[in-house]
């Protein structure tokens, strides 16, 4: 599928979104729509002469309009989460995670991860523990009222990914996956680089 087409029929999607429930009417034409429409404005302008041909401005814009998407998807179904506090959820599913380690899953750092957990706590959907072994640890465990709202959540966001793959055979799917993972780890590897380099 092409770029153009592309846009197309995610352009449509918000509108059938924004149908789909009154309520949330407020909601997409204040938040949603605008930067919907400053993002496909920002397409059809050339790119600065810096960054043509490069391929990490493509990413970060492909991430930001996905993250938009999943935003709409939440906001049409009357679900009060951001796409932070579904990745939390997601993963302390399987069992309870110490709260440093979610950091990096989180990309916040800690006084800022410590609001995003303060939130979903406050909403009830998750739990902090001090751990036995070590009272300086707190574990952040899933309730089961937040294990309910990720069930809501999980197959709108699969949704999201299923349309976001459409017009790609198995093939481009594994090539794209390969050249995906191989830029990952050289961002991972430079990140480590300069971490090493404050020492």
């Amino acid at each position: 599928m092409q770029s153009s087409s592309l846009l197309k029929q995610i352009t449509i999607d918000w509108f059938i979104l924004n149908q789909k429930k009154i309520i949330n009417k407020h909601y997409f034409f204040i938040i949603v729509a605008p930067a919907t429409k400053s993002y496909f404005r920002s397409v059809k302008n050339e790119s600065p002469k810096f960054i043509q041909g490069e391929m990490a401005p493509k990413i970060g814009k492909t991430a930001k309009l996905i993250t938009m998407v999943i935003k709409g998807k939440f906001a049409a179904n009357n679900i009060l989460l951001t796409k932070e506090q579904f990745v939390l959820l997601m993963n302390i599913e399987e069992g309870p995670q110490p709260q440093s380690s979610l950091v990096m899953i989180t990309e916040r750092n800690k006084g800022s991860l410590t609001r995003l957990v303060q939130s979903l706590e406050k909403k009830k959907y998750v739990k902090r523990k001090v751990c036995e072994k070590d009272s300086r640890v707190n574990r952040v465990e899933i309730t089961n009222k937040g294990l309910e709202l990720l069930n809501q959540t999980k197959p709108l966001v699969s949704e999201v990914f299923a349309h976001i793959k459409a017009g790609l055979n198995e093939e481009e799917k594994e090539i794209a996956f390969k050249v995906l993972d191989q830029i990952a780890a050289n961002a991972a590897e430079e990140l480590k680089n300069l971490e090493n380099s404050k020492y």
